[in-house]
């Protein structure tokens, strides 16, 4: 039945009314429930509760519904009488609301943004909800400052802990801080040197208050629990700043929280302190300071590309150069260096980040990745038109990353005239210089070494100790795999020679593998022969 008919069968309305209101609503276009209010034949509330009833809306009796404390803590009071609403109760992790129009679209987004909460809404008379807001929000002045007190008592412990980890995080030098809620309590885990290592666990009490305290000093929705959220905090150790990158993420027994530990101290080195062997260095550093072509870095995420590209920068940056650079995220923060960060939301990605930088006069640009055909072809038309270009890869080595972009699409010529060097690598844990020793190697090893036509000779571990956490390893270190394109990898590459041919090619000209490089530090006692196996060869 229409609204008129449904009037005029609960006898609220005459048929003559209904037709008066009818005639009137051919002139104006009115709604016929505005209408037939403002000819005075039947109240707002009766229309909206026929209404309610059309649309399956129950209709409650708030005089004899028990109003939950919580709820009411839950939505402002102002915002309450505005909305003309009143909070009932939390069921299903939805805030349960009755109004006195439900159909007010606007509230009820209004009370949504504010409780970070969805709105199931019921329909009740407005002089009954203004008498519930009156009186429960009333009773909840007195019940609130009790509770602030109580959380003043319950939160101290949270900024307490969290403080605690996060600076037991930057001393044990971690990359990484794992904040994961379980069934009966919740875990840190921190990542050192590339592996997770759970260090404490708290009650499960505890798991809200810490989750507030952490997105509350990176800025992030913290009534917000269902949706992931990113954040940012500066926090200070000491006189060290440290740059924490928060992101959260709903699981089954609530949110994980992982922080991303920047140290800006330890995120530019010089190019000698990479790890890079004396002839590797020589090629690289000849690379960067060239005017013109691309140089990439690849590897896996985790296995320091940033700091190398970070490192190649602060050794040429010079008054002299314009210097920009395109990432996702700007981990670190050059003072003479232009420096941008995508953001896909307004349309700013790396392809059209780069055709723009083009247009600013650069000398050299680092792009953060290489992720599309569109960024590597504009990257490399710069190349070849005067500017140095650095940027990462996703390939597992040097010679792979020439495959990769002939795969994409890109023309060998444009490449081959393009690229100046590659650099593939890799981070190995370092032996503990306070309980270094020397080792046997099993026959598991003694083929590995065979197999590279390595000679057996002294091999080194760590035995443990207080200083390393009694894990034998302190600090990390990196593996390379330097490519130089020399003339005759451009003429393969001109002629599309597969992974195999290029790679002979590199070997004969004197490139050195990653597992080739890792053996020679394993060697001198940089790190171990296990360490360079599981992460060259992913064993």
């Amino acid at each position: 039945m229409k609204l008129g008919e449904r009037l005029i069968a609960k006898g609220l309305i005459t048929k003559r009314q209904l037709d008066s209101a009818l005639a009137e609503q051919r002139k104006t276009n009115e709604l016929l429930g505005k209408l037939l209010q403002r000819l005075g034949y039947v109240s707002e509330d009766k229309i909206l509760a026929e209404l309610a009833e059309q649309a399956n809306i129950e209709k409650v009796d708030i005089s004899s519904y028990t109003i939950s404390p919580e709820a009411i803590r839950i939505l402002p009071e102002g915002l309450a009488r505005s909305c003309g609403a009143i909070p009932l109760c939390i069921k299903d992790g939805r805030l349960v609301v009755a109004m006195s129009n439900p159909f007010d679209i606007m509230a009820i987004q209004e009370m949504e943004q504010a409780s970070g909460m969805y709105i199931d809404v019921k329909m009740a008379d407005k002089k009954e909800i203004l008498e519930a807001i009156r009186r429960f929000y009333g009773k909840a002045v007195a019940e609130e400052e009790m509770e602030e007190k109580k959380e003043r008592v319950d939160v101290a412990p949270a900024v307490k802990l969290v403080d605690e980890v996060i600076k037991d995080a930057v001393e044990r030098e971690a990359t990484d801080i794992h904040i994961e809620p379980k069934e009966n309590q919740v875990k840190v885990r921190f990542r050192i040197d590339g592996l997770l290592h759970e260090v404490r666990s708290f009650p499960k009490a505890l798991q809200a208050a810490i989750a507030t305290r952490i997105k509350i000093m990176a800025n992030l929705n913290i009534a917000e629990t269902r949706l992931p959220q990113d954040g940012r905090i500066l926090f200070n150790v000491g006189n060290k700043k440290v740059d924490l990158r928060v992101s959260t993420f709903h699981t089954v027994f609530g949110e994980k929280i992982v922080l991303r530990v920047l140290d800006k101290e330890k995120m530019v080195l010089g190019l000698e302190e990479l790890g890079l062997s004396p002839s590797n260095l020589e090629i690289f550093r000849d690379a960067i300071m060239r005017p013109y072509g691309i140089i990439l870095v690849c590897g896996p995420t985790g296995s320091g590309k940033t700091t190398t590209l970070y490192s190649a920068l602060f050794q040429i940056n010079s008054k002299e150069k314009n210097i920009v650079t395109l990432e996702d995220p700007v981990e670190y923060e050059f003072p003479e260096i232009t420096q941008s960060q995508i953001n896909l939301k307004a349309g700013l990605t790396f392809a059209t980040g780069l055709r723009a930088i083009l247009r600013q006069d650069p000398d050299v640009i680092l792009v953060g990745e290489m992720r599309d055909v569109e960024t590597v072809e504009v990257a490399m038309r710069a190349a070849i038109t005067g500017h140095l270009v650095l940027s990462t890869l996703h390939t597992n080595d040097a010679v792979g990353a020439v495959a990769r972009l002939l795969d994409m699409g890109v023309e060998p010529f444009l490449l081959a005239s393009s690229l100046n060097c590659v650099v593939a690598q890799r981070l190995v844990r370092k032996i503990c210089p306070y309980c270094k020793e020397k080792t046997e190697i099993d026959e598991h090893f003694l083929r590995i070494l065979k197999a590279n036509k390595k000679e057996i000779k002294d091999f080194y571990k760590g035995k443990g100790c207080k200083n390393c956490y009694f894990t034998g390893y302190k600090g990390r270190i990196g593996i390379f795999e330097v490519l130089p394109i020399t003339p005759s990898l451009t003429s393969l590459i001109m002629n599309r020679a597969d992974s195999q041919t290029l790679k002979e090619s590199a070997l004969k000209e004197g490139m050195k593998t990653l597992m080739q490089d890792g053996l020679e530090k394993a060697e001198v006692g940089i790190t171990t022969l296990e360490e360079v196996v599981r992460v060259a060869y992913g064993i």
